[in-house]
């Protein structure tokens, strides 16, 4: 959606009195438009770098969390020109959030993006990760029953700590993942309980940090097609 499409639409909520101007404490504005009791959107101008919820008090700043209190559903549009997506979505609890139409094709940081966040399902369509650097605790703490990875580009991530630390989820499929460029791996899986985590498609190297990757992860992990159990996994990680 263009920005003249998004300011037509939210002209017209505006004069059914369907509208929120919703201002981040970084002084961002974006739309957020209740078409009906089950449909609500929130558009992203294509002037907004920024919708960084990590500083400050973040319990008064997710402005997503407050709004997945209320609404329950959210589809979010636009996005174009967007950098930073740092703790975007974290402490949100949605039945779905559809992020099909969020442009995330400049996005250099996706820190936190889901951190602690609670989503029954959660919609990345053709999700665009091209040049992400940082994917630290991208899923941290999160609880979603299904997280699809098959449109993650990470050739240009660098730090994936913790990203998946304490995540819960049903199996973590990472085909598509080019670990070339990443030097930080620590904790990546740490209490992670996903029945299998497939690295298959994985290079790691001895200038990578791999600390407690699979530390008390519950389900198999498997490398180079073959189920290994994280025990030993772990032992012999040095060997990769």
């Amino acid at each position: 959606m263009t920005d003249q499409e998004m300011i037509k639409l939210a002209s017209k909520a505006k004069i059914l009195g369907i509208l929120k101007v919703i201002e981040t404490y970084c002084g961002n504005k974006c739309y957020l438009i209740s078409k009906s009791k089950e449909e609500h959107l929130l558009l992203i101008p294509s002037n907004v770098r920024r919708l960084n919820n990590s500083m400050g008090d973040v319990n008064e700043f997710c402005f997503t969390k407050h709004i997945s209190k209320v609404l329950g559903t959210l589809k979010v549009i636009g996005g174009l020109g967007l950098l930073d997506c740092t703790a975007m979505f974290r402490l949100c609890n949605f039945t779905e959030l559809d992020l099909s139409e969020l442009d995330t094709s400049e996005v250099l940081t996706m820190s936190e993006m889901f951190r602690n966040s609670r989503i029954k399902n959660l919609i990345l369509g053709d999700f665009n990760t091209f040049y992400v650097e940082d994917m630290s605790y991208m899923f941290s703490d999160c609880i979603i029953p299904e997280i699809n990875l098959s449109t993650f580009s990470t050739y240009y991530v660098k730090d994936m700590g913790y990203m998946f630390d304490h995540c819960s989820t049903y199996d973590l499929i990472f085909d598509s993942f080019n670990t070339a460029s990443v030097t930080d791996m620590e904790c990546m899986f740490n209490e992670c309980s996903a029945r299998l985590i497939d690295l298959s498609s994985f290079s790691v190297t001895d200038r990578v940090c791999i600390t407690n990757m699979f530390t008390n992860c519950s389900g198999d992990v498997r490398i180079s097609n073959h189920i290994l159990y994280k025990e030993y996994i772990y032992r012999e990680q040095t060997n990769w």
